[in-house]
């Protein structure tokens, strides 16, 4: 399992998404941004404007750590 963070698209107040990349179903452009469907049917809006660089970024993206506790 990869678990990768996304910054989605909101003006006022983004949000950072931690996605296992398994459950991408797929990937298209919606009126100049990146859309991430998920298996649960989730939608999310990204702030990619090109298909190609986040295809690329969740290729190469570090996986995500969750750190800290006690």
């Amino acid at each position: 399992m990869k678990l990768i963070s996304i910054e989605n698209w909101q003006a006022n107040d983004p949000k950072i998404w931690i996605v296992n990349t398994k459950h991408i179903t797929h990937i298209h452009l919606d009126d100049g941004n990146v859309i991430i469907k998920l298996s649960c049917g989730s939608s999310l809006r990204t702030k990619f404007t090109d298909v190609g660089y986040a295809v690329d970024y969740i290729q190469r993206a570090p996986s995500y750590s969750f750190t800290g506790g006690k």
